[in-house]
């Protein structure tokens, strides 16, 4: 019976993914593999401070000068856990492309960028390869240099959300193994996006910081309100409950940390608002999602 049970658990597993033939093993999927090794190494490094402290991981700032920075977009350190969720879909995502596929999900892998022409395996090696030079750049607080790396890696994944995502792909494991990945990835790496965007306040001196907090705060709340948008239109528009969580999960870090790290003389209550709004529009998305989904 237990040999039954496996062998049906596994006939099922490869009808699911579309296996056929032996493992695929080529040159874009070797660069994959050894750039998504690449950014698990240095994202360890950056964690044990080995790049200036743990500035890239808990993404604050101001090591240089002995103070801890930060924004109002800022979430606070648990909220990072996402960081894992997002590296081991990553590795299953890795795995999966080296599986001899077939049917839809090969197609889906061989689909091509419109403006570059690259393959969905290079795109990843593009946007793992993104990832790995952004780290110590921010870790050491070079910003502006910084944001040009973390606003490649979100076109990158942009582009492989645009053909990959809920609402383009039929089968559940074609979902749990590239879908969710790469609308996990999209979310989070978009949010980073903004956070190295209000850390370039930091390199124009303390004429932009308010007790160490940099960035002006409507521009926050701009940011905060459409980060909710933005979830809500793609919640709607590809049927996804997974980019409105993230948004989520990350606002939800956000609220918590203007309660624990924010200084009290640098509280914004049109800030504090903002988080609240983005929080219900955001959950709201996600049950809609579901709906949808459903």
């Amino acid at each position: 019976l237990r040999l039954t049970g496996s062998s049906l658990a596994s006939t099922w597993l490869l009808a699911g993914l579309g296996l056929a033939g032996a493992m695929a093993v080529s040159v874009s999927g070797i660069g994959m593999g050894v750039s998504f090794a690449a950014m698990v190494t240095v994202q360890c490094l950056v964690m044990v401070g080995t790049f200036g402290g743990e500035g890239a991981f808990v993404l604050t700032g101001g090591f240089s000068k002995r103070i801890e920075v930060l924004t109002y977009v800022t979430p606070d350190a648990d909220t990072l856990f996402i960081w894992f969720v997002a590296l081991l879909w990553d590795l299953v995502l890795v795995v999966t492309t080296f599986l001899p596929l077939g049917g839809e999900l090969a197609a889906f892998l061989d689909s091509r960028c419109i403006l570059t022409g690259l393959d969905v395996r290079w795109r990843f090696t593009m946007a793992f390869a993104w990832h790995t030079a952004w780290l110590p750049l921010y870790t050491f607080e070079y910003y502006i240099v910084s944001v040009f790396f973390i606003a490649g890696h979100f076109c990158t994944v942009a582009s492989l959300y645009y053909q990959i995502n809920v609402s383009t792909i039929r089968s559940v494991c074609g979902w749990a193994t590239l879908a969710a990945p790469i609308a996990i990835k999209s979310a989070w790496v978009f949010y980073l996006t903004g956070v190295n965007i209000f850390m370039i306040f930091y390199e124009f001196g303390n004429v932009w910081m308010n007790h160490a907090i940099v960035g002006p705060a409507w521009a926050s709340v701009v940011f905060i309100v459409g980060v909710a948008a933005v979830g809500s239109f793609v919640s709607f528009v590809a049927f996804d409950p997974i980019w409105p969580a993230v948004s989520l999960w990350v606002l939800i870090g956000v609220r918590r940390a203007h309660y624990s790290e924010v200084p009290a003389l640098a509280t914004s209550a049109q800030v504090d608002m903002a988080v609240l709004v983005g929080i219900i529009w955001s959950s709201i998305s996600v049950v809609g999602a579901i709906g949808l989904l459903a």
